[in-house]
């Protein structure tokens, strides 16, 4: 598990999104988006489908707009009939589950203004006071150290990763695509 810590509470997240075109190999010309919060302390969430919890699926416009939020991106994995989540889930300190046994990683934000990053355990969360967390759906880090990480994972869809840079500023990169026509990136491409 790492932890850097995040830039200090501000009165404006200072949200800058930018529309790219991302290249691979396999595709060019794929649509996606790189949103940095210069400032995110105070304003980032991991909500919900609920209040109560993953209870059924929800659009995220919908999710954001009740929250009020000024920006909203589908984050962590959910059954696709139920609209359960997978993986770990905090919320402003609530703890609506954790997944001790996926290995998979998660990003967060603990009460003293840090995000943590990897497989996130039970201990971890209570030893670090973490009040954000959410999981990632397949592996591990994506980069770890300046360092990509090679998956053996080739399935084709759309994705999100979230990351920070040198300063703690949050990075979200949402890669549009569609698992039934593939398009998208596949966990490696989208590390590199």
């Amino acid at each position: 598990v790492d932890f850097i810590q995040a830039p200090p509470a501000s009165d404006d997240p200072k949200i800058e999104v930018k529309e790219m075109l991302l290249h691979t190999p396999r595709q060019r010309d794929i649509k996606s988006f790189l949103t940095v919060i210069s400032a995110p302390v105070g304003f980032v969430s991991a909500l919900p489908s609920h209040p109560q919890g993953c209870t059924g699926r929800v659009r995220t416009s919908i999710i954001a707009s009740e929250a009020g939020c000024a920006f909203a991106v589908n984050g962590g994995p959910f059954d696709m009939d139920t609209g359960a989540c997978e993986g770990s889930l905090i919320s402003d300190g609530k703890v609506f589950q954790i997944d001790d046994n996926s290995g998979f990683a998660s990003w967060g934000l603990t009460k003293d203004g840090r995000w943590v990053f990897g497989d996130v355990s039970s201990l971890t969360v209570q030893k670090e006071q973490v009040t954000e967390l959410l999981s990632g759906f397949i592996g591990g880090l994506l980069v770890r150290n300046s360092d990509t990480i090679v998956s053996s994972n080739a399935l084709v869809a759309q994705r999100t990763a979230v990351g920070v840079d040198a300063t703690g500023k949050l990075l979200f990169l949402t890669i549009d695509g569609a698992e039934t026509r593939n398009k998208g990136m596949n966990i490696t491409e989208l590390s590199i």
